[in-house]
Formats: C-alpha cells, structure tokens, sequence
C-alpha cells in the first residue's frame, strides 16, 4: 500500500450515542429537516432501510462524515441507561423519565473524512441536536461516559453553537462529552471527570476539598472547556491561572476515582 492509500484511508474519531424515546416511532423526515433548518447543512446520500425485527436504519453523509442512525424498537440492555441516570444531579426527575423510555435511536459514525477531533465531535452534536428535537425523545445517552442528559439542556446549546460560528469560533458544548462525577465523603468533597479519556486526553480530578460542589464542578468545567475547545495542553507541574482569582497546581498520579493516571487539580 503506498503512502497515499494510507492518507486516503485515515479515518477520523468515531464516537457513538443513544437517543432514548418515550415510544417507537423516528420521524426521518422531520430530523432531516431540522438539520437543514437549524444548521444549514444537506444530509446527501441518504439511505433507509428496514429489517425484520422492527429496526430501521437511516444512513447519509454530514460535512464528510458518514452517519448512520438506527431505530432499535427497545429499551437501552440491561438497564444501563437506568442506572447512569442516578448519576445526573443536575437533572430532578431523570431516573423516572429515563424508566419510562420505550426504545433508542443508536448514533453511530461509519466512515469519518474529518481527521479533527473536535470537529467531528461538533458534527456528531449538531446530529444529535436535531435528533432531540423529535417530539418524543427522553433523553441523550452516552454510554462510555455513564452521561444521561436531559433533552432541553442538550437542545439548549444549539444557539451558542451558532454564534460561535457566526464569530469563526469553535465551541464544543463539553457537557454533553465529558461527565463530572461529585463524591462526597468525611474528608470533603472531590470531583472528577469521566469522558476525557475517550478523547484521548487524561482525566482530572479534584480530592477532598471543603467547598462547595457546585464550585468542584465548575472548576473541572472550566477546565475540560478550554483543553477541549481552547487546545490547552496540560501537564504535570503546571500552575494554571483560570482567572484573576483563580491559579491552581497540575499533579500526575494514580486516579482515586477514576482508573489510571489522572491529573489532580489542587486548588
């Protein structure tokens, strides 16, 4: 195989999603047209198909990345979705909206010309977004992350995706990739994320603080934000100053709450 072969056949990064949904139906129509309404982009190359056991499969091309959506006429197995949705703090009522799901829509990348992570991740959401917007969904699942999200909380990032790119600016709204875990025990509160790793970053973690959650997660927030969408790269020893009243030290060690190495914020 010569070296061109190889750059031609590069695939870029290929996440996967869940659309949970409160009965059996997928619009295609309508979900087809939200991404022209919303994003001004044409799905082209679109292929539906139907199988024997009640599965129905949309395929199209996005910004150089072929997706493929596939109606699953049944809950999330073994009531993962379930149990991740105890998990989301933020969100009151998600374990009973999350029981009552009836079936899911897999999100899947099969072929992906975009060799950017980032940007893959923002074509992947803009998918995801227009699919929230089906009348009958219940939630978004990412299940590497264990991240249950609420539907207008996803949808809500629309907007802010569209004004940074009326600016030329990319944003990645990181809460809908990167779960942050809240853990409190008698010797404080600690943080940490869990998705990082899927985009080949490393975790972070905050240990044992007497604080206030809500300022754990904003910290951790704050920083997945600008690794993921400002490309900062940081390492162990690091002093990072997140505002004027913010400067926090970078250390490398073996994860509390999270396996592997991961870096611990000390604030």
């Amino acid at each position: 195989m010569t070296s061109e072969n190889i750059k031609e056949n590069k695939q870029g990064y290929k996440p996967l999603g869940f659309v949970l949904l409160n009965n059996i139906e997928f619009d295609i129509d309508f979900f087809l047209l939200q991404i022209k309404k919303h994003w001004n982009m044409e799905a082209i190359e679109t292929h539906k198909s139907t199988e024997y056991n009640g599965m129905i499969n949309l395929s199209f091309w996005l910004d150089g990345v072929k997706f493929i959506c596939t109606l699953i006429p049944c809950p999330f197995p073994d009531n993962e979705a379930i149990e991740d949705s105890k998990l989301n703090y933020l969100w009151e009522n998600a374990v009973d909206e999350v029981s009552g799901h009836k079936a899911i829509i897999s999100v899947a990348i099969i072929e992906n010309h975009c060799l950017e992570q980032i940007k893959t991740c923002i074509v992947f959401t803009k998918v995801c977004n227009a699919l929230m917007l089906l009348p009958n969904t219940c939630a978004m699942y990412m299940s590497k992350q264990h991240l249950i999200i609420e539907p207008q909380q996803y949808r809500n990032t629309i907007n802010i995706m569209k004004a940074a790119e009326s600016h030329s600016k990319i944003f990645l709204p990181v809460e809908n990739w990167v779960r942050i875990g809240i853990y409190q025990d008698e010797s404080g509160y600690s943080g940490y994320t869990c998705g990082l790793k899927e985009l080949n970053k490393l975790e972070l973690e905050i240990l044992y603080k007497d604080i206030e959650p809500i300022k754990i997660y904003q910290v951790l927030n704050m920083i997945v934000f600008n690794i993921l969408c400002e490309d900062m790269n940081i390492q162990n020893g690091d002093i990072i100053n997140l505002n004027e009243e913010l400067e926090v030290i970078v250390k490398k060690s073996e994860g509390i709450f999270v396996e592997e190495e991961t870096l611990k914020i000390i604030l």
